[in-house]
């Protein structure tokens, strides 16, 4: 049985290819620090690293464009040394390995259409997902138990895994409407509006219950509760309403450190001569 459980290869409308692995934790129990690599390669050709060491991290967006090279004809593999310093590889990937061209170009076009909605009717906002596994917090997590003793620690963000969340990635979002209560508090009247709101966004398909999605204009920070696949194609999600829960000021993803992590890119990916042209020109097959 593979130590990894699975690796998914998706697109987004620039073209980037977001590389995302699970590990299988019946066999996967590293003793330390893991470092992964990723290779790419065209569809019979030689592999070419292109990322590492990541580490204790499963995910990556690789922003570079291939020549003469469409996403079908892309493959992924991702790869560790194991205790015996052997290379463990993961099963060779491509984006929406089951899909027919004319599934992916319908689903490009869904997701523009609702990219262009989104962005002129909706909110700016980044969304972080909740790291799964990866190094154990050395100063809130119980060795024992394995659980969080401290839900405000500034290295982990109470998740128990040191960063806590991914990178964030832009995700734009419209809230559905709302009705305010004005009431009567020991302040004088004040307007009061609800805690959860719900949201229509673009899946990225592995977004999951209390991953993080943040305002970029109020600073607002919400942890997703539920996921409704609004639209999909061949199981894959491509559109959804989200249902968020407000999180208070005090919370720990107000912090400094959370300010830091939710301004900080994803790390570029690899550059050389061999993915662009000489002199200059511009063949990417951004389409």
């Amino acid at each position: 049985m593979s130590q990894f459980n699975r690796v998914q290869v998706h697109v987004n409308l620039k073209n980037d290819k977001i590389i995302h692995w699970i590990m299988n934790g019946m066999e996967f129990k590293p003793t330390g620090t893991v470092s992964f690599y990723i290779d790419k390669a065209r569809g019979g050709g030689e592999w070419i690293e292109i990322a590492g060491p990541i580490e204790d991290d499963c995910f990556y967006i690789d922003t570079v464009k291939w020549n003469w090279n469409k996403d079908k004809n892309t493959y992924y593999r991702v790869r560790f040394r194991d205790a015996a310093n052997n290379w463990v590889y993961s099963t060779p990937t491509i984006a929406y390995e089951h899909w027919s061209d004319e599934d992916y170009r319908l689903a490009k076009e869904i997701c523009r259409k609702e990219y262009l909605y989104l962005r002129k009717a909706g909110q700016q906002g980044v969304y972080l997902s909740r790291k799964e596994w990866g190094t154990p917090c050395p100063n809130c997590r119980d060795w024992d138990l394995r659980d969080t003793v401290n839900t405000m620690c500034e290295v982990c963000f109470g998740v128990g895994i040191v960063g806590g969340y991914y990178a964030p990635l832009d995700m734009p979002a419209v809230f559905t409407p709302y009705a305010t209560k004005r009431d009567l508090n020991a302040e004088g009247i004040g307007v009061q509006q609800p805690d959860v709101r719900n949201a229509r966004v673009v899946l990225y398909p592995w977004v999951k219950s209390y991953d993080l999605w943040m305002d970029v204009n109020t600073g607002d920070r919400y942890s997703i509760q539920t996921i409704q696949v609004v639209a999909e194609m061949k199981g894959v999600p491509l559109v959804g309403m989200i249902m968020l829960r407000k999180l208070p000021k005090s919370d720990v993803v107000f912090s400094e450190a959370m300010n830091i992590k939710a301004s900080t890119p994803p790390a570029p990916a690899a550059t050389g001569t061999e993915y662009t042209w000489d002199k200059g020109l511009d063949c990417k097959d951004d389409y």
